[in-house]
């Protein structure tokens, strides 16, 4: 029943004519109820409380409803009065679809990549309905897909670098050396480094107030300013003290790794952080070239052939004179000496051990989010042409407002990520091989994942 035969029903009342409650809805019945209580108010008031003149004001008043309701009633026509309401849907009805379609869409996309075809919302809903899965539509589909995590965006590349079959070996022993000291009663505090870089001037676009004209428009730019490298560790406990290494960059490259060097790092590292840990550590760094300086050089093709021979009679390895400088790189890479680089033995002499991140991994490195703090902190509160010590006393200042609770926040999140690699990780039985090209393009670079320097470990 709606309004206006309740208005009805009142009025065949006062003729006379009852209708009994039980054909009320609940809805009606505090309707008539409003109306009586409003009544009962002008009954007490001795008088009407608006002017019987205001019709539509007291009719709005008496039945408790706006009187923006009331005059949409009286636009509706006779056949719109009779339809019922239609209640509004709250809920998507993708919201109640079974997990097995879910599931089987899932499929489709995970298909589709294997396929290398382009995923798009009407190549997934085309192949649903070839499939006769479900009947949606395009924004129905769009709502399954971020309800089940899939969200459209550039293609990243570096996913498929971390699935290499050395890069998935490298991932699951440092997950597995990781959890091990976790798991350990007497665990190592875990002490995260790395090196970033800041320019003079800051590098966060600021904005203007500025016309279509020339004369408001600026060509500063942040690179324009001197580019200072920094180092820096830190623990559950905040920065480790007396740590913190910043120095003006003198080579105009691409890349700040470009302005470090093994020297300066080792100094650094044992100087600096081994002497101020107090408590047995395990060391997270990446694979920069200056952290994997090997205490001793293994022959490679650019070597003299008579280096390499001379290598080898160090090691009391026979060979023949008449050996080929081929011959003489097999019978070196058949020993299959184990490296050991500088970094670790000087952690080892202190009592502390080197964790190395697997390569493209560097959201395992908590001290990635400390980063992001601080330069924002300093990108915000930098000026323009400021002097070396400005930019040294501003940047202590950013380093200040990460203290011990921001520390074990980032600390918990990166670990909130490893332990759920661990968790959703297959475990691989078998590893395809890496193949080393045996040819005369050979060089002194890197002859593993783990010695892959700048590009692929620099994150900020």
């Amino acid at each position: 029943m709606n309004k206006k035969q309740l208005l009805q029903v009142m009025e065949n009342f006062q003729q006379g004519d009852k209708t009994p409650i039980t054909c009320l809805s609940p809805g009606e019945r505090r309707l008539v109820l409003q109306v009586e209580s409003y009544f009962t108010l002008e009954k007490n008031n001795l008088g009407p409380l608006v002017p019987v003149l205001a019709v539509q004001k007291r009719t709005s008043d008496a039945c408790g409803i706006s009187k923006r309701t009331l005059q949409r009633l009286r636009k509706m026509s006779e056949e719109e009065l009779d339809r019922p309401y239609k209640r509004i849907r709250l809920r998507s009805k993708t919201f109640d679809l079974p997990q097995g379609i879910k599931l089987s869409i899932r499929n489709i996309v995970y298909d589709m990549y294997k396929a290398k075809q382009h995923v798009t919302r009407k190549a997934i809903l085309q192949q649903i309905k070839d499939k006769e899965l479900c009947d949606i539509g395009i924004t129905s589909l769009s709502v399954i897909l971020k309800d089940m995590g899939f969200r459209y965006k550039k293609n990243n590349n570096r996913k498929a670098l971390c699935e290499l079959s050395n890069v998935v070996s490298k991932r699951w022993h440092f997950l597995r050396e990781y959890l091990k000291n976790q798991k350990e009663e007497v665990s190592r505090q875990v002490v995260f480094l790395d090196e970033t870089w800041i320019f003079a001037n800051g590098t966060s676009s600021k904005s203007t107030w500025q016309d279509d004209s020339k004369h408001s428009y600026s060509n500063t730019k942040a690179s324009d300013g001197k580019r200072y490298i920094i180092l820096h560790a830190g623990n559950n406990e905040g920065f480790i003290s007396n740590c913190s290494l910043i120095f003006s960059s003198t080579k105009k490259t691409d890349d700040y790794h470009g302005n470090m060097d093994a020297d300066i790092f080792e100094n650094w590292f044992e100087e600096q952080l081994l002497k101020s840990l107090d408590k047995p550590s395990l060391i997270i760094l990446d694979n920069a070239s200056y952290h994997t300086r090997a205490e001793e050089k293994f022959p490679t093709s650019n070597w003299k052939k008579e280096d390499v021979r001379e290598w080898l009679s160090k090691k009391n390895i026979n060979h023949e004179n008449l050996f080929l400088k081929s011959d003489l790189l097999t019978k070196c890479k058949e020993q299959q000496f184990k490296k050991k680089y500088v970094v670790d033995e000087l952690a080892l002499k202190y009592g502390h051990v080197v964790l190395r991140l697997p390569p493209y991994h560097c959201h395992y490195n908590a001290i990635e989010l400390v980063w992001g703090i601080s330069k924002n902190y300093y990108d915000k509160h930098a000026c323009q042409n400021t002097n070396e010590a400005s930019v040294k006393k501003l940047w202590e200042e950013a380093l200040s407002q990460v203290g011990k609770e921001e520390w074990r926040k980032c600390i918990k999140h990166t670990e909130e990520i490893i332990f759920k690699s661990y968790e959703t990780e297959q475990v691989i039985d078998e590893v395809r091989p890496l193949i080393i090209r045996d040819d005369n393009n050979d060089s002194d670079g890197p002859e593993s994942m783990d010695e892959f320097s700048d590009a692929e470990e620099d994150c900020i």
